[in-house]
């Protein structure tokens, strides 16, 4: 019962529009879009036991009518995303940290990563701070 009260939250979310799903293989895209749109029946596969990974079923982008006034799209996964050599750099990837600098707030040092440094001027309480937060200890 929960489940289809939160589909259908879901797909009211979705509408109007366009969507996309997408994200590591294996996580459930396709299998989501066979629960909203229960006639596809696109083929998924479980999980390789071995690599713990997805197993890249979907080969390509394709459109579903979710409504008259909506679009879904299944996109292949990926197993790593591409993030910017430098961690210095990932700052720039997220609009909250570029918002808050655009706004005027300032760190005492250039190279400020935003993280525990004294100094830093910009707040945390952005919805996303764990997620940069994660990526940048990955990489130091």
């Amino acid at each position: 019962h929960g489940n289809v009260e939160a589909l259908e939250g879901l797909r009211l979310r979705l509408c109007p529009g366009t969507s996309v799903l997408c994200g590591p293989s294996g996580v459930g895209k396709t299998s989501l879009l066979n629960a909203l749109l229960p006639d596809l029946q696109l083929r998924t596969a479980a999980v390789s036991g071995k690599l713990q990974r997805g197993r890249h079923t979907t080969r390509h982008v394709e459109l579903f009518p979710l409504a008259p006034n909506a679009l879904l799209a299944d996109t292949p996964g990926f197993n790593r995303p591409e993030l910017p050599p430098n961690p210095g750099e990932f700052a720039s990837l997220f609009p909250e940290i570029r918002e808050q600098l655009r706004a005027g707030r300032r760190c005492r040092f250039n190279d400020c990563r935003h993280l525990q440094e004294p100094g830093c001027g910009l707040e945390r309480s952005w919805e996303r701070y764990g997620l940069y937060q994660s990526l940048m200890q990955d990489q130091l």
